[in-house]
């Protein structure tokens, strides 16, 4: 049995890796991370209230910035999103998102409506399926699951290999969608949580395996750190490289 990946995990043991996202993160992204996970939710939350569901261009743009910044960047890729005209991007956010709006994700319908609004926001220049499930996940972050390569890693891959090749193609976020939706049920946490532990586990390449489990994790870290300066008995846990 693989303690930490997504079948067997334990909700301690998740809630830990949980903790252990901030740290993790470079100084250089926390602006934008904020962004993405307080501010820009939250907009979306009281637009969703007042019946003007939508992103802006400026916010998606920031999205992206995020995307590309917390993986490979590409500046074309930006420019595209960025030629994008404004009332375009309002409409299609907008189209994308109200369908979704009554659909719990234990519906059977709830699959196919994401992929219906996965369709509607690729139609914007520079979105591809990946980024169109990142603009979801921003309005929906309990429920739609963000298309990154370590949450695809996980939890379609099982975290057997960091580095496997990923098609960023709708089907392959088919399924992401359905496994992540199995360990929601199972643990009772949101799509966006799986999404921080699977950026803990990826980044530091954790070895899913390991029958210590997460304790096992954390005391290896705990080891460099107080090899690296740190005082003992500082919490344990991952640090931005």
């Amino acid at each position: 049995m693989s303690p930490l990946d997504p079948d067997n995990i334990t909700l301690e043991a998740f809630t830990t890796l949980l903790t252990c996202y901030p740290p993790t993160v470079p100084d250089k992204l926390r602006d934008l991370d904020e962004l993405r996970y307080t501010t820009i939710p939250a907009t979306l939350a009281k637009r969703s209230k007042d019946d003007d569901l939508h992103l802006t261009s400026s916010e998606v743009e920031k999205l992206v910035e995020w995307k590309l910044k917390h993986g490979t960047f590409r500046p074309k890729l930006l420019h595209l999103v960025q030629s994008n005209p404004k009332q375009e991007v309002s409409s299609l956010t907008r189209q994308a998102f109200l369908p979704l709006l009554p659909k719990p994700s234990t519906s059977s319908t709830f699959p196919q409506t994401v992929k219906d609004s996965i369709k509607t926001l690729t139609a914007l220049k520079g979105i591809g399926p990946a980024t169109a499930s990142l603009l979801l996940s921003a309005c929906f972050p309990e429920t739609v699951p963000f298309f990154s390569d370590e949450l695809f890693r996980w939890a379609v891959g099982g975290g057997k290999d960091w580095g496997a090749k990923i098609g960023y193609t709708a089907k392959e976020y088919e399924g992401l969608v359905d496994r992540v939706g199995k360990v929601r049920g199972r643990l009772g946490v949101e799509a966006v949580d799986l999404e921080k532990v699977a950026w803990v586990l990826g980044r530091n390449k954790v070895d899913v395996d390991m029958e210590e489990g997460v304790d096992g994790v954390l005391e290896r870290e705990e080891e460099e750190g107080e090899e690296e300066g740190e005082e003992e008995g500082e919490e344990a846990c991952f640090r931005a490289g």
